[in-house]
């Protein structure tokens, strides 16, 4: 009976210890409007009509021993689309400040995410032509959707019904989870979620709500801190 307590134990600890991601950024330049490229050689022989433009990019490697993986990415705080070259390259091109999100999965591991910051500088624009007269200003745009398909609303309107004392509850036990998930004292997104299913907060519409809409989502480790924020701020 020892013997098959170490083995599991064993083997619990080696799929912590090996399970991991490893990420590389590497810059490049990119080469655009060749016409019939041809390589000779150390030489690459295009039509003479060719108008070549030279851009910075930078490619991401992704390498993990989980069985499946998800990569977010944002572009000055927008959202963009990253070109999959390979199984475990993505090409990102266009200048501005870059934070991309991956999450990787595992039946056997369970779930594990990073993220990766980094910059690529603009690339030089041929001149236009003489500014004309300048145009009327664009009407400010409408504000944006709530996060999380407005979750903050749908929050609200499902604790109205929660007395003075079962707020308090909600708000103090949400804001230990976030306060431990931002030190560091929760490390992974189920401590968090076990945390909370083990206050048995009241609502059961609530959490009926919360726990298929969380469900829906494979939020990594700092999209679930945000999510809890927007509970809160629903409860409040």
């Amino acid at each position: 009976m020892k013997r098959f307590f170490f083995l599991f134990l064993f083997s619990c600890l080696a799929n912590a210890c090996f399970a991991q991601i490893k990420t590389t950024t590497i810059e490049k330049k990119s080469i655009s409007g060749a016409i019939e490229p041809n390589l000779q050689g150390n030489r690459i022989l295009i039509a003479s009509e060719s108008q070549l433009s030279i851009s910075s990019v930078v490619v991401v490697k992704v390498e993990t021993d989980f069985k499946f993986r998800r990569v977010k990415a944002y572009r000055d705080g927008s959202k963009v689309e990253a070109e999959q070259l390979n199984e475990t390259e993505y090409l990102f091109s266009g200048a501005g400040k870059y934070l991309v999100d991956v999450t990787v999965f595992d039946p056997d591991k369970g779930i594990d995410d990073t993220q990766i910051t980094f910059f690529i500088g603009s690339s030089p624009t041929p001149p236009g032509p003489e500014p004309g007269p300048q145009p009327k200003p664009e009407p400010e745009p409408a504000p944006p959707e709530g996060l999380f398909d407005n979750l903050a609303i749908r929050v609200a309107a499902l604790s109205v019904g929660l007395t003075a004392e079962q707020k308090t509850k909600w708000n103090s036990v949400l804001s230990q989870t976030i306060s431990k998930m931002k030190s560091f004292e929760f490390k992974r997104v189920d401590e968090a979620r076990n945390f909370i299913r083990a206050a048995n907060l009241p609502n059961a519409n609530l959490n009926q709500m919360l726990a298929n809409d969380a469900q829906a989502r494979m939020l990594s480790f700092n999209e679930t801190i945000l999510w809890y924020q927007e509970v809160l701020r629903g409860l409040k």
